[in-house]
């Protein structure tokens, strides 16, 4: 009898072991302890083919500035979206893209201060991105882009409103939803806003 109880209880410990199996992209955790430039080549299978844009870009200052006034939100463009537009445009690596392109597309990126998603107010908007807006706000990029971000909160145990926010973006440059993926990344000289594996670099 004793042994069939210490089997039982092996049985039991060994369940309560489960591994879930899920994909830690590095994405989602939120706060890091170094600038924004140095998150990004930290996770080199996302960034680092944005980090070889920045750097020909002679912007990484802008990414490195540790001080209250320089602080930007930086809408990330991941390794896929990117190289998807190199493939579309002809280019085999980003050393063959012209400097001023490069410029171009980190500072249509970059909005300047630190936006948290609890920063943006609440709005909604049609089916379709010409829908009329409401609420929200428009933020313009460094590039000039104009963009109008606004959070959405689910419902909750039947009360309205009273769930947890979601994060949308609509650029009006090209009236295109732009697809987020995770926001709030905190790093100490601003925030990043991953976007989505399947957005198009071009769209924002």
């Amino acid at each position: 009898m004793e042994k069939l109880i210490i089997i039982m209880l092996l049985i039991v410990l060994g369940a309560c072991n489960t591994k879930y199996h899920y994909v830690d992209t590095g994405i989602s955790n939120g706060i890091h302890d170094c600038s924004m430039l140095e998150y990004l080549r930290g996770d080199s299978y996302n960034w680092d083919t944005i980090v070889r844009v920045i750097e020909r870009a002679d912007l990484s200052l802008l990414f490195d500035k540790d001080d209250v006034d320089n602080q930007i939100t930086f809408l990330g463009p991941t390794n896929h979206s990117i190289r998807y537009w190199m493939q579309d445009s002809g280019y085999r690596s980003v050393n063959e893209i012209p400097k001023e392109m490069c410029e171009k597309m980190v500072l249509r990126h970059i909005i300047k201060g630190r936006y948290m998603m609890e920063d943006i107010p609440q709005g909604s908007i049609g089916t379709s991105a010409s829908s009329e807006k409401a609420g929200g706000v428009e933020l313009t990029t460094l590039g000039g882009g104009v963009l109008w971000f606004y959070t959405v909160a689910s419902s909750a145990y039947g009360v309205e409103d009273a769930g947890p926010l979601t994060l949308n973006c609509l650029s009006l440059d090209f009236l295109k939803r732009v697809p987020l993926a995770c926001p709030d990344i905190q790093t100490n000289t601003g925030i990043v806003i991953s976007l989505d594996y399947n957005f198009y670099c071009g769209n924002l």
